[in-house]
């Protein structure tokens, strides 16, 4: 990991997300160990992180793609939230850390059609236990390109569920890995990804595309 981290910046930026919730009582430097797990993964599909087109879904006050952004400053990342009060949070972090060239905040769901975020655009796409594995899946997979990657930090109780993911349409394969404690799937997405995902929530909890 990169070295001269601003933690000192960065925990005050987050200090109004800590009175509301948003970001718990892990210090910076545990989350960014947390982080760890992301970056592993991303670098072992993509030795060049240069021009990467990343999306983090889920982001609330910046975990993890603000500080993957940091690691990785030569990829570009969206930071995506359905709050807008985190997302307020997440764009104060931003400028806290120095990475408003290669970060932006979007204040969206990842179920909706985001004219600024266009599905199939990404080659990373990450989210942090988001609860439900298909729920997750689908709302997340159609964002990444073929040959695009999602990372998801994972419940262990769900690794066998991710491990079937890969008996979905376009989902070329699934690693499950340990990190720091940590639980990841690192899911690949290949050409056949149904164009209709994600479906409608009443569509996705009649036929969901994980059994949980």
């Amino acid at each position: 990991m990169r070295p001269n981290f601003p933690t000192e910046a960065l925990e005050w930026a987050w200090r109004p997300a800590r009175v509301a919730g948003v970001v718990g009582s892990a210090s910076v430097d545990e989350i960014r160990g947390h982080t760890a797990g992301f970056l592993s993964a991303v670098c072992s599909v993509f030795a060049d992180a240069a021009g990467l087109q990343c999306l983090d879904v889920g982001s609330g006050a910046g975990i993890p793609g603000l500080l993957l952004a940091w690691e990785l400053p030569q990829s570009s990342w969206t930071l995506l939230d359905s709050s807008l009060r985190r997302c307020e949070f997440a764009s104060d972090a931003v400028e806290a850390l120095g990475v408003s060239d290669n970060v932006r905040v979007v204040h969206g769901r990842s179920d909706e059609n985001l004219i600024d975020v266009p599905r199939g655009t990404m080659d990373v796409v990450t989210a942090r236990m988001l609860g439900n594995p298909a729920e997750t899946l689908e709302t997340c997979a159609p964002y990444c390109r073929p040959g695009g990657v999602l990372v998801v930090s994972i419940a262990s109780r769900y690794r066998a569920v991710w491990a079937s993911a890969v008996d979905v349409p376009g989902v070329d394969s699934v690693a499950l890995f340990d990190d720091d404690g940590n639980a990841f799937a690192s899911v690949m997405i290949g050409e056949g990804l149904d164009p209709a995902l994600p479906r409608r929530p009443k569509a996705r909890a009649r036929r969901p595309l994980l059994v949980v």
